[in-house]
């Protein structure tokens, strides 16, 4: 059986994993933490791998699935023991996400940015809370002095470096003050080797880094659709390590990302007055079955009892009986928040509003709506 590793969350994965839902086969997720404080020694990781395979082990065999699915789930547990135990997916993580079902025959292993508490959950939905709380933007970090560019790719967790131009004139190098003919030249070679590495990868958003007297002419020449995903520079060396390029971004990154919480609360609170917002977990799940939603706001670690329908996978809150669509007898589910995938299908962002309260008093759950 194959394993499937990929060092990243993106949409396209997600809504993958997403339509795994629809099937009536349940689908196995092993979260495991990577915290290296917590588990420095081999004996606490191995420690930590029997755990979370015991309580996978336990969940097939409490199942009570049909004897090809009870003995392939087996087999893919068995085989993430094997991939745990083999620890080449630490470095740089800090956690692992494996999926899995029996119709699949494959394990899809997930390395993420952020830290996760070690858990196994069988359930009719992938787990994929963690996947959705990955940086959703793709940066890039744009670092140039007189002669050198170097393109960083990644988000608040990691950058790493994409790409690199170095003239081959070193006339320059000690001179300043002004901006001669070649050096504008080098900022407009610079510019369009951008242009071409945003075409061949997009990015969401851009910063420039360097020294203050190149980063207003290097901004001047950004293509137009680069010009409009700048947020700003940053002052650093063009030699720096991609861990110094981050120390020195992350700040710019966070406020951005708060920016995008703040203007997803305000269309929210002009929105729910005109039929464009979703607020509390009935009126949520219902937009997100009528595939309304274009921001989803969710406390951390929200959970919340509802039940399914197992006909048309309607959604809705603990005591409705029956599917208001066609009245088939519901499913209760103890996690309702788990259909993330739901949003997923629908191309929605996922926003997880740490340490405030901007939804706590609609339970910690709203929407933006498309219309």
């Amino acid at each position: 059986m194959p394993v499937r590793d990929t060092s990243q969350a993106d949409p396209e994965l997600t809504r993958e994993l997403a339509s795994w839902g629809h099937s009536e086969d349940p689908v196995l997720t092993l979260l495991m933490d990577l915290d290296p404080e917590r588990f420095a020694t081999a004996e606490a990781r191995a420690s930590e791998i029997s755990s979370l395979v015991d309580q996978a082990h336990a969940l097939v065999e409490a199942a009570g699935l049909e004897h090809d699915g009870h003995a392939s789930l087996r087999a893919l547990v068995d085989q993430a023991r094997a991939y745990l135990e083999s620890g080449d997916y630490a470095s740089g993580a800090r956690g692992l996400a494996l999926f899995a079902r029996p119709e699949g025959e494959e394990l899809l292993a997930v390395r993420l940015t952020v830290s996760v508490a070690t858990r196994a959950v069988l359930d009719r939905w992938p787990l994929l809370a963690p996947l959705t709380r990955e940086p959703a933007t793709a940066w890039g970090v744009a670092v140039v002095d007189r002669r050198h560019a170097r393109l960083l790719r990644g988000g608040p967790a990691r950058l790493e470096q994409a790409g690199e131009l170095t003239e081959n004139d070193d006339r320059e190098s000690h001179t300043h003050g002004y901006l001669s003919e070649e050096m504008k030249a080098h900022l407009d070679r610079t510019s369009e080797a951008l242009r071409v590495a945003h075409r061949h990868r997009p990015l969401d958003a851009l910063l420039l880094g360097g020294h203050q007297e190149l980063l207003g002419e290097a901004e001047a020449r950004l293509p137009p659709e680069l010009g409009e995903r700048l947020r700003g520079s940053v002052t650093v060396d063009v030699k720096a390590t991609p861990e110094e390029v981050l120390q020195a971004a992350r700040p710019e990154m966070e406020r951005e990302h708060e920016r995008r919480i703040d203007e997803a609360v305000e269309r929210l609170g002009s929105g729910a007055a005109h039929g464009k917002g979703a607020l509390g977990l009935e009126d949520v799940l219902e937009t997100l079955t009528e595939r309304r939603v274009e921001i989803l706001l969710l406390e951390d670690d929200l959970v919340a009892p509802g039940v399914e329908c197992p006909a048309c996978g309607w959604l809705g809150p603990e005591g409705r009986d029956t599917c208001p669509a066609d009245d088939t007898q519901t499913q209760r589910r103890d996690d309702v928040v788990a259909a993330l995938g739901r949003a997923a299908e629908q191309d929605a962002a996922v926003l997880f509003l740490h340490e405030r309260d901007d939804v706590r008093a609609n339970g910690g759950i709203a929407a933006v709506l498309r219309f």
